[in-house]
Protein backbone atom coordinates (compact mmCIF):
# COMPACT_ATOMS: atom_id res chain seq x y z
CA UNK A 1 0.00 0.00 0.00
CA UNK A 2 2.10 2.92 -1.31
CA UNK A 3 -0.47 5.76 0.41
CA UNK A 4 1.06 4.15 3.46
CA UNK A 5 4.37 4.94 3.02
CA UNK A 6 6.21 8.34 3.82
CA UNK A 7 7.20 10.12 0.79
CA UNK A 8 11.57 11.20 1.36
CA UNK A 9 11.17 14.72 2.44
CA UNK A 10 13.08 17.35 -0.28
CA UNK A 11 16.20 17.60 2.97
CA UNK A 12 16.96 14.50 2.66
CA UNK A 13 20.38 13.23 2.35
CA UNK A 14 21.21 9.91 0.12
CA UNK A 15 23.14 7.25 1.93
CA UNK A 16 22.45 9.33 5.53
CA UNK A 17 19.08 8.10 7.62
CA UNK A 18 18.42 10.96 10.01
CA UNK A 19 17.77 10.65 13.54
CA UNK A 20 13.98 10.42 14.49
CA UNK A 21 12.89 12.88 17.94
CA UNK A 22 9.92 12.59 19.61
CA UNK A 23 8.66 16.10 18.27
CA UNK A 24 9.07 15.70 14.63
CA UNK A 25 12.57 16.66 14.22
CA UNK A 26 15.18 14.66 11.98
CA UNK A 27 18.76 15.00 12.90
CA UNK A 28 21.28 14.43 10.95
CA UNK A 29 24.59 13.90 12.51
CA UNK A 30 27.74 15.33 11.70
CA UNK A 31 30.21 12.70 11.41
CA UNK A 32 27.67 10.90 9.07
CA UNK A 33 27.58 13.92 7.29
CA UNK A 34 31.38 14.33 6.51
CA UNK A 35 32.08 12.61 4.35
CA UNK A 36 29.61 14.02 1.55
CA UNK A 37 31.40 15.79 -1.46
CA UNK A 38 29.62 19.35 0.09
CA UNK A 39 30.43 18.79 3.79
CA UNK A 40 34.22 17.51 3.29
CA UNK A 41 34.55 20.60 0.66
CA UNK A 42 33.52 23.27 3.48
CA UNK A 43 35.38 21.28 6.45
CA UNK A 44 38.78 21.98 3.97
CA UNK A 45 38.58 25.53 3.76
CA UNK A 46 38.48 25.63 7.64
CA UNK A 47 41.60 26.78 9.14
CA UNK A 48 44.15 24.73 9.02
CA UNK A 49 44.20 24.15 13.32
CA UNK A 50 44.25 20.52 14.95
CA UNK A 51 41.41 21.86 17.10
CA UNK A 52 39.01 21.89 14.57
CA UNK A 53 39.95 18.09 13.21
CA UNK A 54 36.59 16.66 15.54
CA UNK A 55 34.31 19.35 14.33
CA UNK A 56 32.19 16.95 13.01
CA UNK A 57 31.78 15.29 15.99
CA UNK A 58 30.33 17.75 18.24
CA UNK A 59 27.56 19.43 15.56
CA UNK A 60 24.57 18.22 13.97
CA UNK A 61 21.97 19.67 11.21
CA UNK A 62 18.14 18.87 12.36
CA UNK A 63 14.64 20.43 10.64
CA UNK A 64 11.28 19.91 11.49
CA UNK A 65 9.26 17.57 9.00
CA UNK A 66 6.71 20.27 7.35
CA UNK A 67 4.34 17.37 7.04
CA UNK A 68 4.35 16.66 11.31
CA UNK A 69 3.13 20.26 11.67
CA UNK A 70 -0.83 20.56 12.29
Amino acid sequence: MSWLRRSRPAYAVDGVEPQRSSGGWDIFDGDALAGLPAVAGAAARLPQDPALEDLPDYLSVATKDPGDTP
